[in-house]
């Protein structure tokens, strides 16, 4: 059954919180990522591993969604540190359709994340939430505008967002949520596409000794999408990182003081299975 109120459904994707616009809805999947990087023969090695599942129930028009996830990080600095990230999401949208003719989403989001053996420490949680509001102008072009929060360890963390879905031709679409994500997506033959994804990345976990590690970058990708069957997809991207930056520093601390391990970017790899409504 497609879930034709869910085209603008907003979830949550590798590494924590972002909110992306899309024309179609993910109900589970899992990714594996990896990135290696080298400054003046000091290389840091970065690994990650990324499951969800998406439980939409229908409410007359309106769509409640249910998130769970799961990340894992493991990121080896050679000579200085290594850190074990984990951290596990639950969020609940709301999803409503206006007389009007909009359509609005609205998100509270759960995470706690760590690298301590306490997992579900009070400590370790973040609280935060998304709003988004779409307006279809024809068939062919949707707009969107809105603003996500969380409670990062580092502090309050505000990213307002705009974003479109514009199908160029039945074979080419544009759309995304900037700064969050931004897709070219173009059928090459019926079962594969191919395609551009810009990403911005940023999530905080709690260290000991009341610290935290920040992990911030963009990521610019070529991707191939195999769609195998109506919803099966087998997915691979490779791209590059650019603004990378690794952060440890105090939580709460009123100096401000930080760590920062600023390393050359470098060529990512990712690829993965999801189970995909399409639009």
């Amino acid at each position: 059954m497609k879930l034709n109120c869910c085209i603008f459904c907003f979830f949550f994707l590798f590494l924590s919180h972002h909110v992306s616009a899309q024309p179609y809805f993910d109900l589970t999947g899992i990714n594996y990522f990896k990135n290696i990087v080298s400054n003046n023969n000091i290389k840091a090695n970065l690994e990650a591993i990324n499951g969800f599942i998406n439980i939409p129930i229908r409410n007359d028009s309106d769509y409640t969604i249910f998130s769970l996830g799961y990340d894992h990080l493991a990121i080896v600095v050679q000579t200085q540190e290594k850190y074990s990230l984990s951290g596990y999401r639950f969020s609940v949208s709301r999803i409503h359709k206006w007389s009007s003719g909009w359509l609005s989403v609205f998100v509270f989001n759960a995470r706690s994340n760590s690298g301590l053996p306490e997992v579900f420490s009070s400590d370790n949680f973040q609280f935060g939430g998304a709003f988004v509001s779409t307006k279809k102008l024809s068939n062919r072009f949707k707009y969107s505008f809105g603003l996500y929060y969380n409670q990062e360890q580092f502090g309050p963390f505000f990213v307002p967002l705009a974003g479109i879905n514009w199908s160029v031709t039945p074979d080419f679409r544009i759309f995304g949520l900037l700064p969050n994500n931004f897709y070219l997506d173009y059928r090459i033959i019926k079962p594969f596409h191919v395609g551009f994804n810009f990403s911005f990345v940023t999530s905080s976990f709690r260290l000991e000794q009341n610290q935290y590690f920040r992990y911030n970058e963009n990521q610019i990708r070529l991707y191939l999408n195999w769609i195998v069957g109506a919803s099966h997809v087998l997915f691979m991207e490779s791209g590059h990182s650019i603004g990378r930056k690794f952060t440890k520093g105090n939580v709460n601390s009123s100096s401000g003081s930080t760590l920062d391990y600023n390393f050359d970017q470098g060529w990512i790899i990712k690829m993965g299975y999801t189970y995909r409504i399409f639009d």
